[in-house]
């Protein structure tokens, strides 16, 4: 084989076989609902924070985040000890009442506590979607089911957007929150008769570990919060409370070794955070920099959404076609050498003298570096867990991609909202920060367990 050429798979490894197609076609259609959700809302953000308050902008992110650190930890495990049906359903559930409380709010902080509903949904969704990946599909087609579901991208991407843009204008913001209410119920539709045959591997009974999930979700929301506190003496108790938190009740949850980066799991799950963490600060913050620093339309905002989503669906599939051949520790190298290099070119959004179209340039270049990273470390992770510990060790995974989706926009909410600091310096601030994580990232790849095994358990 040479090139990025394929070996022919036997018809058992195959993705549309009657056994798999309407699976693969319910993975599709759920991604395509949290895809619509985080594309349509992080292009109306600008408007609701004009509403409610431009204070609630990066909360209302890392409000989602911290509820999908919750729903990762307890998705995952519920996953393994009862299959994956039930908890696909309850989670579907939350996600919809968090669009609800959202789409009716008339405080920032209602705002804020419905997007940590949506948060434990879709979290809580993700690490089951990993567990019925790890069981219902052979290692060889692994990485094309991820870049088949990454597809799913492509339509919200296109249109999404600039479709959010429209209802925000005509409408009003609410009415993008309760108009996803019918896909929740499209995706439930498809997806659970694909997932109910799935049930949980004999002798499963991984503890759910609920309460020490709400705890370890809720000290990492004090760290984050002191990031924005007020006055000058609250904010370093708050993080030293949320620190020690934070420490016990990760202990059932993180694999031994973090801390040292050690090589395999440790290593897999720090460069995740990393990865989401670098490309989260700016990516958020993209509508932002066009509205209020560029002083274009919602609409205008939309387009640079659109880019990195389409270009990270790209990079996922490059990453499919050369996992077999190169191996993960390859493609996150490069995935985040090529997301550094897009996030210095994405400051060229914040100097108005500029043309607009080189920043969103940078948000294309950005996105393929995601998209070539993020893909292989699921695939990584997968290949080397033990039968019916798919959803933990996947939700171990996803516990850190969820932090870095969280800490990303507060650290560029917290810049945002310092007294006396002008937008574009402060977002000059984070992604600078973003870009060295990415580069940080780049070296940190190098840890990853050789081949497919991963080490440490």
């Amino acid at each position: 084989m040479t090139g990025l050429q394929r070996p022919e798979l036997a018809p058992v490894e195959r993705i549309w076989v009657p056994g798999r197609r309407l699976l693969t076609v319910g993975l599709v259609a759920t991604v395509t609902l949290f895809a619509s959700e985080a594309l349509a809302l992080a292009t109306i953000m600008p408007k609701v924070a004009d509403d409610l308050g431009r204070g609630g902008y990066g909360p209302s992110f890392s409000a989602f985040f911290l509820g999908n650190v919750m729903g990762t930890l307890v998705g995952g495990r519920a996953a393994d000890r009862f299959g994956p049906s039930r908890p696909f359903v309850i989670a579907a559930a939350l996600f919809a009442a968090g669009l609800v409380v959202g789409g009716s709010a008339h405080h920032i902080a209602v705002l804020i506590a419905g997007r940590a509903l949506q948060g434990i949904g879709a979290g809580a969704i993700t690490p089951i979607e990993f567990a019925v990946i790890g069981r219902a599909y052979p290692e060889a087609i692994r990485a094309r089911t991820f870049a088949i579901t990454s597809t799913a991208w492509v339509v919200p991407g296109l249109f999404g957007p600039a479709l959010a843009g429209v209802v925000a204008e005509a409408f009003g913001w609410r009415w993008v929150f309760l108009g996803l209410l019918p896909l929740v119920v499209i995706a439930l539709g498809i997806t659970w008769p694909g997932i109910r045959p799935l049930v949980a591997p004999i002798g499963a009974a991984t503890d759910l570990a609920a309460w020490p999930a709400l705890v370890l979700a809720a000290s990492a929301g004090l760290m984050l919060g002191a990031l924005t506190a007020s006055p000058w003496w609250i904010p370093l108790p708050m993080a030293l409370v949320g620190a020690a938190m934070f420490a016990r009740a990760s202990r059932r949850f993180v694999p031994a070794g973090v801390l040292r980066l050690r090589r395999g799991l440790p290593a897999t799950v720090v460069a995740r955070l990393m990865l989401t963490f670098a490309f989260v600060t700016a990516d958020a913050f993209l509508p932002f920099a066009v509205t209020e620093i560029r002083h274009r339309s919602v609409l205008m905002a939309s387009l640079v959404v659109t880019a990195p989503t389409l270009s990270w669906t790209a990079g996922a599939w490059l990453a499919e076609r050369v996992i077999n051949t190169k191996g993960a520790p390859w493609l996150v190298r490069r995935g985040f050498a090529v997301l550094a290099v897009g996030l210095v070119t994405e400051l060229s959004l914040l100097a108005v003298r500029i043309p607009l179209a080189v920043g969103i340039g940078g948000s294309v270049i950005a996105g393929l570096g995601i998209g070539l990273a993020f893909s292989p470390l699921s695939v990584h992770v997968l290949a080397g867990a033990d039968a019916g510990r798919e959803g933990r060790d996947s939700a171990a995974l996803s516990l850190f991609d969820g932090l870095g989706f969280a800490i990303g926009p507060a650290v560029a909410g917290a810049f945002v909202n310092r007294s006396g600091w002008s937008p574009a310096l402060a977002l000059t601030a984070s992604w600078s920060i973003a870009g060295a994580v990415a580069v940080g990232g780049a070296a940190l790849a190098s840890r990853l367990a050789a081949g497919t095994e991963i080490a440490n358990r």
